[in-house]
């Protein structure tokens, strides 16, 4: 499952940018392949090959995630208008809202750049993962002076003053005993040794509060995702093909076929077949099921457009195929059962349906993953309903025939 990071570069990346991905990073570490489903980062359109239309692609890989993190920083932090975020996150963020919903979105907020009440209402409304690292304060002077676009050289010193001032009473009293003297540049005994070791002391603060920060914001992301994928209806939203209409009609199709495909097969039964396959015997049921399935699939108008999807029913045909083709090996069928006549084949036949209800669990994994459409409830509940019918009707066949009377009272028996 796909997280997609939307990061902006105005603000100290050391602090916003790098922090947030190192945190995704650390979160997709953290959880691993819990509950069958992977994460991943997903950024911008890094990985496509040549010139492409950047917002397009952008929006494809949106689509495609099943979550978002965006940094919702304020980039003007300084101005006397209103503050905002980044525009480019807020239009990603806009999208991802419509797409996914505000329940698979972690916002996140560094409040050196301002407070959690400077964010519009619509965005610290939805509890934004708030941290606070001050980046390295020349990089933040230059923000300041670049941020604010002033021309008068008269407000510069102000403004250098005022935060030279704020810097000052934050050190403590016996940092430098020369501090208030006025001495020549460079005549200051001590100035050297204590600007290095309060260099020293805001790096490891530095240090200590970016760990606590990534600490907190991938455990920000490993609580969404376990809350939303612990959900007993937890079912990963189809990518939005709006901006391809031939992706959205192969997807269709595909939907359609694999409804018609598995609406042949009882999954009850399915695992029933394999249960049963332990103890030497075959369900004689599944042959039914099985020739609708081969039915469909050979049929000229069946096609699968996606690949994975396609490779994983291709699998499931094989080995489903090899495990019925074992005929002369099994007794008539009693009470429902087809039993082994040799120890042999029954070894080689239980590896096939072993891999059959391998390759059919994996197909229903897809479905569940990426076909929201599908209901494999649904199917197996009208394959189950076509068969009784099925059975029905040849029951009545039977009954009908005065001479095979007796033959229908023995199969029932």
């Amino acid at each position: 499952m796909g997280h997609f990071y939307s990061w902006q570069s105005d603000t100290d990346g050391a602090w916003n940018r790098y922090l947030i991905e190192e945190s995704i990073k650390n979160a997709v570490r953290e959880w691993g392949d819990e509950g069958g489903y992977a994460l991943k980062l997903v950024q911008d359109a890094r990985e496509e090959p040549g010139s492409p239309d950047l917002k397009e692609k952008i929006l494809q890989n949106i689509s495609s995630c099943q979550f978002f993190v965006c940094d919702v920083t304020l980039v003007n932090p300084d101005s006397s208008g209103r503050k905002m975020p980044n525009p480019n996150v807020m239009f990603e963020l806009g999208y991802a809202v419509k797409r996914l919903g505000w329940e698979r979105i972690i916002l996140v907020y560094n409040t050196c750049n301002g407070r959690i009440e400077d964010l519009p209402f619509d965005i610290r409304s939805h509890r934004p993962q708030c941290y606070k690292i001050i980046g390295d304060r020349n990089n933040h002077i230059e923000s300041i002076l670049t941020g604010t676009r002033i021309n008068k050289a008269s407000q510069i010193i102000t403004l250098i003053v005022s935060y030279l001032k704020q810097t000052a009473s934050k050190l403590p009293r016996d940092a430098c005993k020369c501090r208030t003297e006025a001495l020549p540049r460079g005549t200051c005994s001590c100035n050297q040794s204590n600007s290095k070791l309060i260099s020293e002391k805001n790096k490891k603060t530095n240090s200590e509060m970016k760990k606590d920060a990534i600490r907190k914001i991938s455990k920000s992301i490993i609580s969404t995702v376990k809350l939303i994928v612990e959900r007993p209806d937890f079912k990963c939203i189809p990518p939005d093909y709006v901006d391809d209409p031939d992706k959205k009609i192969k997807k269709d199709r595909d939907v359609n076929s694999m409804k018609k495909l598995l609406a042949e097969v009882d999954a009850d039964t399915f695992q029933h077949f394999y249960n049963e396959s332990l103890r030497g015997l075959i369900v004689d049921d599944i042959f039914h099921y099985w020739e609708g399935f081969k039915a469909v699939y050979e049929s000229p108008a069946f096609y699968l457009y996606d690949e994975n999807l396609k490779k994983a029913v291709d699998a499931l045909y094989e080995h489903w195929q090899a495990s019925l083709s074992y005929g002369d090996c099994f007794n008539t069928a009693q009470g429902g059962y087809c039993p082994f006549t040799s120890a042999i084949q029954v070894s080689a036949c239980f590896n096939q349906i072993q891999q059959a209800f391998l390759c059919f669990s994996k197909l229903c994994q897809i479905i569940n993953n990426d076909y929201s459409e599908i209901n494999i409830a649904e199917t197996s509940r009208l394959a189950a309903a076509n068969y009784k019918k099925f059975a029905n009707k040849c029951n009545q066949a039977l009954a009908s025939d005065s001479d095979s009377l007796d033959l229908l009272n023995f199969m029932q028996k």
